[in-house]
């Protein structure tokens, strides 16, 4: 929601895009969703249906509003699991920092069954990926530090992978 209220500039899209060119994915739409879970799911089906190449960025941290796990295992049908991989990571990197976790941050441990982690060398959320009726879907933070460096390490060699089994791809 912060990019819809104004002030806040979207550089996560011009990063990504730039990514995705270099990989030969055309880039066809952008959409930015405020935190309303059925909006969220709505937005995901429909970008399913319009795209081979969907990326999320934002929605993964602890706070109630932060629903992007939620809506990606609804609009796929996935449940979530606590994932002890991202678990012991969010405590590590709490612990780096001198902190312990707070019940509200193990909801950061929950990805959809299918879906395949993708670490956060930075921060403290994960993002995750899977392939969903054809269409390759990853789910990062929106904090551009963290997504960043996601995005070339987890997203990137994931998706070149996927693409080689693909003709041709839009996002």
């Amino acid at each position: 929601s912060e990019l819809l209220l104004g002030g806040r500039l979207d550089t996560n899209s011009l990063f990504i895009a730039d990514c995705l060119a270099a990989c030969g994915v055309e880039l066809r739409y952008k959409t930015t969703v405020g935190d309303d879970l059925s909006d969220i799911v709505a937005v995901l089906k429909t970008a399913s249906r319009r795209a081979r190449v969907v990326i999320l960025t934002g929605g993964l941290g602890p706070t109630i509003d932060d629903l992007t796990r939620e809506a990606v295992a609804h609009a796929t049908g996935q449940r979530l699991s606590r994932r002890k991989a991202a678990l012991d990571g969010i405590i590590a990197r709490l612990a780096e920092w001198g902190r312990t976790p707070t019940p509200s941050q193990f909801r950061q441990a929950k990805i959809p069954a299918h879906a395949e982690l993708l670490a956060n060398p930075v921060g403290t959320a994960p993002g995750f990926s899977l392939v969903w009726k054809g269409t390759f879907l990853a789910a990062l933070p929106g904090v551009p530090r963290e997504m960043e460096p996601m995005v070339r390490e987890g997203v990137l060699p994931r998706l070149q992978s996927w693409q080689g089994t693909q003709n041709t791809i839009s996002v």
